[in-house]
């Protein structure tokens, strides 16, 4: 009966060192392929501050309008966190230079998601005192490209 033992005893042994092993790959496989954040959205950061909207809105305007940008300044004023949305409300005037090399006056709101960092909103409105119009980005007023 000594040998029966034995070999039951060495079985349990390499059925519980597989379990192991196998559980110890499963968890690394979760952990680096699975996001437990907890957010719906891939990518972006948590802990996202009034600078990093700001850095965010201004990458975004100076990849749209490069060298055309005379100054752009951010509206410290009116720029806020808002609570209710868990939004950064971020509002900038921007001088264009048009092709005579004039400066147009133009103004900024772009509303980054606080959740992530990600641009939620992003608008620039000619500033014409008789009749502000907004610069024609391709999407209609719900932010959908337009039809032809």
């Amino acid at each position: 009966m000594p040998k029966a033992n034995k070999k039951q005893n060495i079985i349990v042994t390499v059925v519980a060192i597989a379990i192991v092993i196998v559980s110890s790959f499963m968890t690394y496989y979760a952990t680096m392929v699975v996001d437990f954040s907890g957010s719906g959205d891939s990518g972006g950061y948590s802990n996202v501050t009034f600078t990093d909207a700001t850095l965010t809105c201004e990458r975004e305007t100076k990849t749209t309008y490069g060298e055309k940008i005379g100054t752009l300044t951010v509206d410290n004023h009116s720029s806020r966190y808002d609570e209710r949305q868990f939004l950064y409300k971020i509002f900038m005037e921007m001088n264009l230079r048009n092709s005579n090399n004039e400066a147009n006056l133009f103004y900024v709101n772009c509303f980054v998601r606080s959740s992530n960092g990600k641009i939620r909103k992003y608008e620039v409105f000619e500033a014409d005192a008789e009749n502000p119009s907004r610069v024609d980005d391709g999407t209609n007023v719900f932010g959908m490209p337009k039809r032809n």
